[in-house]
């Protein structure tokens, strides 16, 4: 089963079934993630080497060990942005 999610209501009315798939549904979302791997493989086939970066954002400035971190105007300890960065999603 494959939902286009295009609104909040649509994810919502297909919540139970994205929670609890059948065994078919199950399947057939293996079935698209192959053919997904399998674009993926044929878009990049062309590069030996494929360089991407390691986070989402930029790197914290370099900082004595546990030292305080500015995010949006406060100092907070380094851990409170490395959790932000992780769980922005």
């Amino acid at each position: 089963m494959r939902i286009v999610c295009d609104n909040w209501a649509t994810l919502a009315a297909n919540l139970p079934e994205l929670l609890n798939p059948s065994l078919r549904g199950y399947f057939e979302a293996l079935t698209e993630r192959d053919r997904f791997i399998a674009q993926m493989d044929q878009a990049l086939e062309s590069w030996d080497v494929w360089l991407t970066p390691v986070a989402a954002t930029p790197a914290f400035t370099h900082r004595p060990a546990w030292s305080a971190i500015e995010i949006d105007g406060r100092a907070l300890p380094i851990w409170a942005g490395e959790w932000s960065l992780h769980h922005a999603l």
